[in-house]
């Protein structure tokens, strides 16, 4: 009635980030002035990362236990590109307005994606005809660190130096889930289930690489029952 396991995993993740900035002002005088920025960043690593569970199980119930370990970075390949320019705009305040400009593109930089320590729980109760599943997981926070940066580059107006630099942070989050099920008959059960997915967004747009702040609700509902000699599984995930 017991079991321990420990499983390997490799992971994959592709992900390109832009950011965007644009504006453009004329005064009364009709001077313009005129702002664009724009950071895009491409990148791809594979990582390995361990997963250690174990479980009780009983006649009537039964729970679970995992631990799953932050990833290892194993390879991986990005790319950056970062275009600033400014037009007619006084940015030392001497009453002159200025003007810049850096272009700069990178590849073959090297992308280090961390994904955190995470511990799950679950519980399954089944009865005669009903049975309930709870489950809920537990993410760590990720301290900010960066992914990928370029070598420093000088701005073609005026000469300064620039380097391009994408940074993650994550805040932990807790998940959870809740499900069950109810045999009509024989041959006929329902299911009802609801799940959140919390974002890990800290809310600073340049501090993740996850924009997302998406906080999901699922609720699914379903039936199971067999026709002749087949067994069919109907539901909808909302």
């Amino acid at each position: 009635g017991v079991g321990f396991g420990a499983s390997l995993y490799g992971a994959y993740r592709s992900q390109r980030t832009r950011r965007e900035f644009t504006a453009a002002v004329v005064a009364d005088s009709g001077q313009g002035a005129t702002a664009v920025s724009l950071e895009d960043y491409q990148f791809w690593t594979g990582r390995v990362l361990g997963k250690i569970g174990l479980m009780w199980d009983r006649p009537s119930w039964s729970w679970g236990f995992t631990v799953t370990s932050p990833s290892l970075h194993v390879v991986g390949d990005g790319s950056s590109y970062v275009h600033q320019s400014i037009t007619g705009i006084d940015l030392d305040t001497n009453g002159t307005p200025e003007s810049s400009l850096l272009a700069d593109y990178q590849e073959d930089l090297d992308p280090r994606y961390q994904s955190p320590l995470s511990a799950a729980i679950g519980f399954s109760y089944h009865a005669k005809r009903a049975s309930l599943y709870l489950s809920g997981e537990w993410f760590d926070k990720v301290d900010e660190y960066t992914v990928m940066e370029g070598t420093p580059t000088v701005s073609q107006v005026p000469p300064d130096t620039t380097q391009a630099r994408l940074v993650h942070e994550a805040i932990s989050v807790v998940n959870w889930a809740a499900g069950g099920s109810y045999q009509l008959s024989s041959t006929t059960t329902l299911f009802a289930g609801w799940a959140i997915d919390r974002s890990a967004y800290t809310g600073s747009l340049f501090k993740a690489v996850t924009i997302s702040n998406w906080n999901i609700y699922h609720v699914s509902f379903g039936s199971e029952f067999t026709f002749a000699a087949l067994e069919f599984t109907l539901g909808a995930t909302y």
